[in-house]
């Protein structure tokens, strides 16, 4: 039997265990310092998120056991899904090449950050309004037409003014986000690192 670990941002060791159940749905979290959970993820090489979950076994089940080693669940990798109404508003994120978060943010004129979310709404977990919020509105987050490759991605605010959307590093180095590559109707948005990855 092998440990399954997560690797922390200094290199330490996390345990990965179910901490909690849903009816068949086992929640795996990696316990970091003083006992604060991180969620599990699977990302794919063009950055798709899917959650990493333990499907428990139905009593009685005949898959007990794998190699002779009783078993409660297995883990699978699933498209991710709400919560319910009790998560109302996500956060977005960039996820870095080592696996770190990067927070997404909206600049404004003055150079001031401001937050940039994603709105549970009607029940609807598959297509959710992504807005920055700036000094209390909404603003709608969009991709811009452009001659370039690389499309913009920007807040429009009421007044038709246009502001950045950044991705921030631990360092303070500043990305572009951009929409990258479409693959039908879906336009791919990446956060673009110093040397154009």
């Amino acid at each position: 039997i092998w440990s399954v670990k997560a690797i922390g941002p200094g290199g330490d060791h996390w345990d990965v265990k179910g901490v909690a159940r849903a009816g068949n749905i086992i929640h795996i979290k990696a316990i970091g310092p003083h006992g604060a959970l991180y969620g599990v993820k699977a990302i794919s090489a063009a950055g798709h998120v899917h959650d990493v979950k333990g499907i428990s076994l139905p009593e009685g089940g005949t898959d007990a056991k794998v190699d002779g080693v009783a078993i409660s669940a297995h883990v699978k990798a699933l498209p991710q899904t709400g919560s319910g109404q009790a998560a109302l508003i996500w956060h977005v994120k960039a996820i870095g090449t080592d696996g770190h978060f990067l927070d997404l943010k909206v600049r404004d004129p003055d150079g001031t950050l401001h937050s940039v979310k994603a709105l549970y709404e009607d029940g609807n977990d598959q297509l959710m309004d992504v807005k920055a919020f700036v000094n209390g509105q909404r603003l709608d987050v969009k991709v811009l037409e452009s001659n370039d490759e690389l499309l913009p991605v920007k807040a429009i605010g009421a007044d038709g003014q246009v502001h950045d959307i950044k991705a921030l590093m631990a360092d303070g180095t500043v990305l572009d986000v951009k929409a990258v590559a479409r693959d039908g109707a879906i336009l791919h948005i990446k956060a673009i690192a110093p040397d154009g990855t």
